[in-house]
């Protein structure tokens, strides 16, 4: 017996509520709201829950008795933020669960769009409403998900075809979506009419395409698109395309090859298919595979969900899959089916494969097999081979400025010549990476050696994997503490990927060396920071005549002490970092992967990553952009303008040179923030504070046999050790008192600063004059000499000596004179 749901022709409903300019007020329903579904569901029920969601803004309402539980409710808001979204949230208002379903017994939500018009610009209003109908049966964020995502994704295409191509409804089908959709046609029965049939019209299309590639993970686990008929959108390249232009920060993903390699039938009966599928490329991670009957009568069923691998291919037996999923291979229940996968990604678009579609009349023609299985599906673009690249290395624990570089040094990282066909070398060198090898070799290594001529990605992948075998020889010397993650410890593995022949001897052929030829390349192109002057020289012998060429190490191990440079391309979210520029004094913050500059970050800015890395489109440029946020603002960066460090981003300090300055000492190990997350920047700063960050600075230690002077502290006193070591150099205490919660006037800091740094600043050669201190006074020379040297500067003159100095001035003041050294 089979299990098969029919399909709900009402999954989802729009009511278009016209919010139009002073001279006019509309309603128009489209074609769901026909079947009476109507807004003010909330009248017949009682408020029970009501969550405002702390990182969405959104607020979240329940009339339903099971969904009561504010928990519940904040653990929808955590699958709402899971579908991806932008600016567009802003405008959405709340969420409401209803307990059944009053707009029919199939319709399972509602978008309410609001929004104005002029004769020129159409805008989406804020505070729309979403309904979840149902909660009393759908009682899990599960059995919500879809439902969920498929309302916000009217949300999110409202809000682009409105505010983004200025295009009010009822013209969506002259939209550059539609186009891009290919439903522009006047033949497509896709419309943008109040009524009409429901899974061809723009609004669920578009609702649709928004689960699929911009969905969360458990949205897409649920079920595939409703409208067999209709390509989805990993059928049709071009929608990726038109929402890159949109939303820059998304670049078109490959298709996941998907093949249908072999069939039988099923020997319990003639009528009931085995199907063998592969699937290729999926990078590690969780691949839902769905089957949809090709009427569309029915939802589709997840066939398998495959994790924790690169490739399958798999037999799916009849008699071996439950009774809910097994009928799709009945060919008495539908003749033609469509397969199709799909993968969810923490970044960009969710990844599909391009639709299965079998006829079981003569499925033998949807069989794939022999070269066509792996050949590539297009020609990839820059962005998408550096994409690879980058993957496979993280993959193979190898800095991706390393394989890059490869790529680009053997191939220009093209897989095919300018005719289309593989790129084979004169010596055999086959693709992207040139991999070569004896036809023996490949054998023992279970290598196909036709497959890398046709597959960019496989080609990849066994050119790291020779490399990381390179890197495991014993027999190469060891560079520092071999860590894998710094880039300058892979010389001989890099070396050896090309042969470890003279050609390659540095002592000989200087930069022609292949490996210097490499690190080159990732000077250029990574911007990384390697140097050819901190490589020492390498110790290298030919001791057998009868292999002149054939290299022989003398030394087993070199350090290198300069080189120490982690690949600053496998950083994830989360990470810690600041601003740096090799070049510059200071990095630029885009706002985009491959967009313009926005900001510019001095030295040292504190920065998270929130998102990345993603690669940029021009082909020379081989260093990643991550998404990053600062104090107050949030933009993209280039992976060779950070650095990871220990630093923080304090809640109450702003962007500008005192945040630099905080970040500067906190990596020093000077100074360290609250453990409320604060640093207090504005606080006034207490002597002892100022004596404990002198001591780490200078590194002093109190002289042997001293003894404290001062009265007012004794043993065990915060800061006791420290306050007797400034005491003991004659920074504070000189009048029998150290005063230790006192605050630091500007001028007693300018005393302490002039004489604790004597030796690096230079000595004034002129007498600046301040509007507040006179020449005569005690504190003139220690303040002249901080102003002549640049550590304190005020506007009109003033210096304010007996103002305090807070804690982020003296950050800042201290940070000046220590890179004065």
């Amino acid at each position: 017996m089979t299990n098969k749901t029919l399909l709900s022709l009402l999954f989802s409903s729009i009511l278009l509520i016209f919010g139009l300019n002073t001279q006019a007020d509309a309603k128009v329903v489209d074609e769901v709201r026909t079947k009476s579904a109507q807004s003010g569901y909330e009248d017949a029920h009682t408020l029970v829950a009501q969550y405002k969601g702390e990182k969405s803004g959104v607020t979240f309402e329940s009339y339903s008795s099971l969904w009561k539980i504010t928990d519940k409710l904040k653990q929808l808001e955590a699958e709402l933020l899971k579908n991806k979204h932008g600016e567009e949230l802003a405008l959405l208002g709340k969420i409401v669960i209803i307990p059944n379903s009053p707009a029919g017994e199939n319709v399972l939500g509602e978008y309410m769009a609001n929004y104005k018009f002029t004769s020129t610009n159409v805008s989406l209003l804020s505070n729309r409403t979403i309904y979840l109908f149902g909660g009393n049966e759908n009682t899990t964020i599960q059995s919500m998900a879809y439902t969920l995502s498929h309302e916000y994704g009217h949300h999110f295409t409202f809000y682009h075809l409105l505010n983004k191509e200025n295009k009010m409804p009822g013209t969506w089908k002259t939209s550059e979506y539609a186009k891009s959709r290919g439903v522009q046609s006047t033949s497509s029965p896709a419309h943008d009419k109040p009524f009409g049939e429901y899974v061809w019209a723009l609004p669920e299309i578009m609702a649709e395409d928004y689960v699929q590639l911009f969905g969360s993970d458990t949205a897409i686990k649920v079920g595939a698109q409703m409208n067999v008929e209709l390509p989805t959108p990993f059928d049709v390249p071009t929608i990726q395309e038109y929402w890159n232009k949109y939303l820059p920060n998304y670049e078109p993903k490959s298709a996941l090859p998907f093949y249908l390699t072999s069939y039988e039938m099923n020997s319990y009966n003639a009528n009931m298919y085995n199907l063998q599928l592969l699937l290729q490329n999926m990078n590690q991670k969780p691949t839902y595979v769905h089957a949809t009957e090709g009427t569309g009568r029915y939802e589709s069923v997840r066939l398998d969900t495959i994790k924790d691998t690169e490739e399958s291919n798999k037999w799916y037996n009849y008699r071996q899959l439950s009774s809910d999923v097994n009928w799709v291979l009945d060919k008495t229940e539908s003749e033609t089916m469509r397969l199709t996968a799909i993968q969810h990604s923490d970044i960009g678009f969710n990844r599909g494969a391009k639709s299965l579609k079998l006829n079981y009349k003569n499925i033998a023609s949807n069989v794939t097999s022999g070269v066509e299985v792996f050949k590539d599906s297009k020609i990839y673009n820059a962005s998408e081979i550096k994409t690879m690249l980058r993957e496979i290395a993280v993959e193979n624990g190898i800095p991706p400025e390393i394989l890059k570089a490869i790529a680009y040094n053997e191939t220009a990282m093209q897989q095919y010549n300018s005719a289309g066909q593989p790129n084979i070398s004169s010596d055999g060198g086959i693709g992207i990476m040139q991999v070569t090898l004896p036809e023996v070799e490949a054998i023992s290594k279970g290598i196909d050696l036709e497959r890398l001529k046709w597959d960019t990605r496989y080609n990849i992948q066994i050119g790291a994997k020779i490399l990381k075998e390179k890197w495991n020889n014993p027999n190469l010397p060891k560079i520092n503490d071999k860590n894998p993650s710094v880039v300058a410890d892979w010389y001989f593995a890099i070396m050896a990927y090309n042969g470890l022949s003279k050609r390659n001897d540095p002592t000989i052929n200087g930069a022609l060396a292949y490996q210097e030829k490499v690190i080159d390349t990732i000077r250029k192109h990574s911007l990384f920071p390697i140097t050819y002057n901190d490589i020492e020289k390498i110790n290298i012998t030919y001791p057998y005549p009868d292999k002149p060429d054939i290299m022989v190490f003398a030394d087993s191990e070199y350090k290198w002490p300069n080189l120490n440079d982690k690949s600053r391309q496998m950083w994830s979210k989360g990470k810690m970092v600041y601003a740096w520029n090799n070049q510059l004094s200071f990095s630029n913050l885009r706002n985009g992967v491959n967009g313009s500059v926005k900001k510019q970050l001095p030295h040292y800015t504190p920065l998270e990553i929130i998102a990345g890395p993603f690669e940029v489109a021009e082909k020379e440029n081989h260093y990643s952009m991550y998404e990053v946020k600062g104090n107050g603002f949030e933009g993209y960066i280039s992976s060779s303008n950070i650095v990871e460090g220990n630093v923080t981003l304090f809640k109450d300090v702003t962007f500008g040179e005192s945040a630099s300055a905080i970040t500067y000492l906190q990596l020093k190990k000077i100074i360290s923030g609250y453990p409320d997350g604060t640093f207090k920047p504005n606080q006034a700063l207490t002597r002892r504070q100022a004596a404990a960050m002198l001591v780490k600075e200078l590194g002093l230690t109190l002289p042997e046999g001293y003894t404290m002077k001062a009265t007012d502290m004794k043993p065990g006193d915060a800061n006791y050790r420290e306050m007797a070591i400034v005491e003991a150099y004659g920074f504070m205490g000189r009048n029998g008192s150290l005063n230790p919660k006192g605050t630091l006037t500007r001028a007693q800091m300018a005393q302490i600063m002039a004489e604790a740094y004597k030796n690096i600043y230079k000595p004034s050669l002129e007498n600046a004059s301040f509007t507040d201190v006179k020449k005569t006074d005690w504190s003139y020379d220690y303040i002249n000499t901080l102003a002549y040297n640049n550590i304190t500067v005020t506007s009109g003159g003033e210096f304010r000596p007996n103002g305090h100095v807070t804690r982020s001035q003296f950050s800042l003041f201290l940070m000046r004179t220590i890179e004065k050294k």
